[in-house]
């Protein structure tokens, strides 16, 4: 299902308090109608990534979102106010699905430049040797586990997880994939930054042969253990904050915080049926829509349904009412919040895309035969 509309609200940043978010800016594009609209490929896209902005401007997350996935620097140096410098900026990605790619997974391998490819063949920068040399030393201490806010934005960093963690993102650093965030230094400090959201809310099942499709373990997913044990081991960023007492405390308390503020308080229904209020006239005449609008009115509901009750697990989870690891649930199958009515393919899936296919390609070149 698409929520996009071909003139495409075509991308949204939070900023705003510090370096952190404020004050949520939407701006839509008519002229690239036909360029850019292949690019909202799943469910509601819009709305999934407008609700994901929410959610980071509810915890103050760096948040840098564009609705047709492409970072236009330009939009980015103006709003971000020097906080994101253009010269630090890297989008680590794979070579091959069916590699390691340790660097990828900000593991630190040696400290030679040309074991790290995924990093810095994907710099959007001219990249330096002191640039280089940075990156890798904070990479070498982070795999150490100690003096972490030497080299890591830490309190960034365990707000961005908690905003991961609670959308079901998988196709992301925490997932079987490990790319689709941006990695942002500075005097050799690392921060995370949100990118691509399309999948998020369960809805992600690129690379896995085993894809999970059940709501009553997607939305019950536990917020310790938010991956199976290999991928966490694999991933230093998430795992080697969490071994620290104190910032896995914070972690817990940044949760709070976003149920508290954004969920229980009654903002985030607010913000959906706004949102949903605002692409309304785009979703009804894009010719390239991937559904019906009656369909996509089901996946806005179905939305809302699928993050109370994941606001509602996650309050229990903090509680100690839902154990809080994958192990623990699995030990104790019956402690969780009741998902069975949700129909997450309400959401919409990759048959979507596959059965309005021709429909959208014809669209596609009347759009740019107009624009000719």
């Amino acid at each position: 299902m698409a929520a996009a509309a071909g003139a495409a609200l075509a991308a949204a940043v939070v900023r705003g308090r510090g370096a952190g978010c404020g004050v949520l800016t939407v701006y839509a594009h008519r002229e690239n109608a036909g360029k850019e609209v292949h690019h909202f490929v799943h469910s509601v896209s819009c709305l999934f990534k407008r609700l994901h902005i929410g959610v980071c401007h509810n915890l103050v997350v760096n948040a840098v979102e564009f609705l047709v996935e492409r970072l236009h620097f330009l939009f980015v140096r103006g709003f971000f106010r020097g906080f994101l410098l253009i010269r630090k900026l890297y989008k680590p990605d794979y070579r091959s699905l069916n590699a390691e790619n340790a660097d990828v997974a900000l593991r630190y391998i040696d400290d030679n430049p040309d074991s790290y490819p995924g990093i810095f063949e994907n710099a959007k920068f001219k990249v330096s040797k002191a640039d280089q040399e940075r990156v890798i030393e904070a990479l070498k201490t982070l795999s150490t586990g100690e003096d972490l806010e030497s080299v890591v934005n830490v309190d960034e960093v365990l707000r961005y997880f908690t905003v991961q963690v609670f959308v079901m993102n998988w196709d992301s650093y925490l997932g079987h994939t490990g790319h689709n965030y941006f990695l942002y230094e500075e005097d050799g400090i690392l921060s995370i930054l949100p990118w691509d959201y399309n999948l998020a809310f369960g809805t992600y099942a690129l690379g896995m042969t085993d894809p999970i499709k059940d709501p009553n373990i997607l939305i019950n997913y536990p917020i310790n253990t938010p991956a199976e044990g290999e991928v966490m081991l694999n991933r230093p960023l998430y795992h080697n904050l969490m071994k620290h007492d104190e910032y896995f405390a914070r972690y817990h308390s940044y949760f709070d915080e976003l149920l508290s503020e954004y969920f229980e308080s009654g903002q985030f229904a607010v913000t959906l049926r706004q949102t949903e209020k605002l692409i309304a006239p785009y979703v009804q005449k894009d010719p390239t829509a991937f559904c019906s609008y009656e369909d996509h009115r089901l996946a806005v509901d179905t939305l809302e349904q699928v993050c109370l009750l994941r606001a509602e697990n996650i309050r229990g989870q903090l509680d100690g009412e839902i154990p809080a690891t994958i192990r623990g649930q699995q030990e104790n199958p019956d402690a969780k919040v009741d998902a069975s009515v949700v129909k997450l393919t309400d959401l919409g899936d990759f048959k979507d895309l596959e059965e309005s296919k021709e429909r959208q390609d014809a669209a596609l070149r009347d759009i740019r035969g107009k624009s000719t």
